[in-house]
């Protein structure tokens, strides 16, 4: 059964492999309506929480690990070190279904987000793609 409203959890980049299949099966039982990957990281030797590009590989390979095992009935919003269409790219081959911008928003400005949808559009035309579900998981 699912909430009446949607529901998203949202996964730290910094789950083990165990914590993060515990935290798949709580989605599943909470009828959550996808996840969100991923929150700031603690690791690399700062106080706080690091966003933006130095998340971008694990948060990548969170989505990949997350599709594999979940398939494509879970949406995933892929979050973290996006900021050119190449990310958006790789974050929708990982098995994101939508992606958020947050951090390059900073650098990017209000802009950003049409610049991206324009790229990602030229990209689709360029490799023959008719829709983003043709990308979505395509590398999984």
């Amino acid at each position: 059964m699912r909430p009446a409203r949607p529901l998203l959890v949202k996964l730290s980049p910094d789950v083990t492999d165990r914590e993060l299949d515990e935290a798949l099966e709580a989605v599943y039982e909470a009828g959550a309506s996808g996840v969100v990957v991923s929150n700031t990281t603690t690791s690399g030797g700062r106080g706080g929480g690091l966003s933006g590009p130095p998340l971008r590989a694990r948060a990548t390979a969170l989505t990949r690990r997350i599709r594999r095992t979940c398939g494509p009935a879970l949406p995933i919003i892929g979050v973290g070190g996006i900021a050119t269409v190449a990310d958006v790219v790789e974050r929708l081959k990982a098995g994101a279904c939508l992606v958020q911008l947050y951090t390059s928003f900073v650098y990017g400005g209000p802009g950003l987000p049409g610049r991206l949808v324009r790229g990602l559009a030229a990209w689709l035309e360029r490799v023959g793609a008719r829709a983003i579900e043709d990308v979505i998981g395509s590398e999984v």
